[in-house]
């Protein structure tokens, strides 16, 4: 059987009788993650590096060109290229990028989403590389956090839930459920439907409801400014409650 790279090599070679040029050696393929879930440690090996879900935890080694995220609740450690590109669509997502000048360019559609420079943590340790297309290795990866927040995604039907969210990220994906969400949550992402939620926020947290028929009932722990609160879904609507005035109700017809 002939290696993957044995594979490119060949090719390299048909491109040279055919008389034209190679251009930066080898052409490997992109490091791609397609699933939710998954915990993985790939090699870009100078190609490009793409997550498609939700809830993966992973490590890209490798100088990757760039990196493409569509999913939430995701925390993804990369190597990326100096001035490398980072595009985000989707909620919770955590990116922390080895430091490179200059800076990669950051292009974020969704919510709660971070992205910021800092050393590879335990997680790049934990794990032995793994080139694309080879299996993932028998390992897990220990929590790999950007800056102090962490995401706190709430997966299932029809849960009936009383947590601490203490300066963490949320993301709520299950239908039909009912959540007690205690301490100050930094920010809140509903995507799925009908799910009853009371919740205390950070001053300044954000709050994004994309699901349909999601009642939110909000108190701010402490003094600041006011939460950012997007509804979008139909027949969703989140509610300000203090002990000195009424609700303050934003909504979607």
């Amino acid at each position: 059987m002939v290696s993957f790279r044995h594979r490119t090599a060949l090719g390299g070679l048909a491109l040279i009788a055919a008389g034209l040029p190679l251009m930066g050696g080898p052409a490997w393929a992109d490091a791609a993650v397609n699933g939710s879930g998954r915990t993985e440690m790939l090699d870009c090996n100078g190609a490009d590096a793409t997550v498609n879900g939700d809830g993966n935890r992973l490590v890209f080694h490798g100088n990757c060109r760039s990196l493409r995220v569509n999913g939430g609740g995701n925390v993804v450690e990369i190597d990326l290229t100096p001035g490398g590109n980072v595009a985000i669509a989707g909620d919770g997502n955590r990116i922390q990028y080895t430091p490179v000048e200059p800076p990669p360019v950051i292009a974020a559609q969704g919510s709660a989403n971070q992205v910021a420079a800092g050393t590879p943590g335990a997680a790049s340790a934990a794990l032995a590389p793994a080139l694309p297309d080879a299996p993932p290795p028998p390992a897990s990866l220990v929590p790999a956090q950007v800056g102090p927040a962490a995401t706190l995604v709430l997966d299932g039907e029809e849960q009936d839930r009383d947590i601490g969210c203490a300066g963490q990220n949320v993301l709520i994906r299950g239908s039909g459920g009912q959540f007690v969400l205690r301490g100050g949550c930094r920010s809140i992402t509903v995507q799925g439907r009908a799910n009853k939620i009371q919740a205390e926020l950070q001053p300044g947290a954000h709050v994004a409801i994309s699901g349909d028929a999601v009642t939110l009932n909000y108190t701010l722990v402490g003094a600041g400014p006011p939460p950012v609160v997007s509804v979008s879904g139909t027949a969703s609507r989140a509610t300000h409650t203090t002990r000195t005035s009424g609700p303050n109700v934003t909504t979607q017809p």
